[in-house]
This record gives C-alpha cells, structure tokens and sequence, in this order.
C-alpha cells in the first residue's frame, strides 16, 4: 500500500524518461543528417573533380562548367574550380535539410598531377 506522498511519483519518472529517449533520438536525427550531407558532398566533389579531369584534355575551358553541372545535379554547388595543368581541383558544398549543422564543404582532385609525370 502506498502513501498518500508517493501518488503521481511515476508520472514525473514516465516524463522524464520520455523526454530523454525523446533527446537522444533528436541528437541521432542531427548526426545522420551530417553524416548523409558529408557523404553526398563528397560523392559530388569525387565525380565533379573526375568529369572536369575528363574535359581538361579536350576543352580545358569548358571543364569548370561540366564540374558545375555534375556538382548540381548530384545536390552540392560548385564554390572552387582550379585547373593545374592536367589536374583538376574542386571545391563543393552541400547544406544539409535540417537546417541545424553548418554547410558542409568537401575538396576533391582528379587528374595527373605533376608528381606523376617522371
């Protein structure tokens, strides 16, 4: 039998169980979020660096725009295209959906760069 002091105890340890699973699936929530936005950046800047190195040995002037497309298209914009002789470097960002983390910036380099000619 319990005491009239002990009535309405296991409400408050109910709430505040909930409202800490609550807490810690909210903070999963944000490092999934940045996790996907780093790798989908990444991907992008991979496959970006990789089609303006293609185009650098044909079209050196249109590679930065090809970097820009496949960037876009994979979800990040192009913020930095450099062309160093047959490299190529690139730089992207992809802000993630939730809003709550910083944009997310990834630097990619395709190409032959001067340490592999001999």
């Amino acid at each position: 039998m319990t005491s009239q002091s002990d009535r309405g105890s296991a409400t408050i340890y109910v709430t505040a169980f909930v409202a800490l699973l609550t807490m810690a699936g909210v903070a999963v929530a944000v490092v999934a979020a940045g996790f996907h936005a780093h790798r989908r950046a990444a991907a992008a800047a991979d496959l970006a660096a990789l089609a303006a190195a293609e185009r650098v040995g044909f079209e050196s002037s249109s590679a930065c725009h090809v970097a820009a497309a496949i960037a876009t298209t994979n979800g990040a914009r192009l913020e930095r295209c450099q062309l160093l002789g047959s490299s190529v470097i690139v730089s992207v960002a992809v802000t993630p959906a939730n809003g709550w983390l910083p944009t997310i910036r990834v630097v990619a380099r395709a190409g032959q760069g001067p340490e592999a000619t001999g």
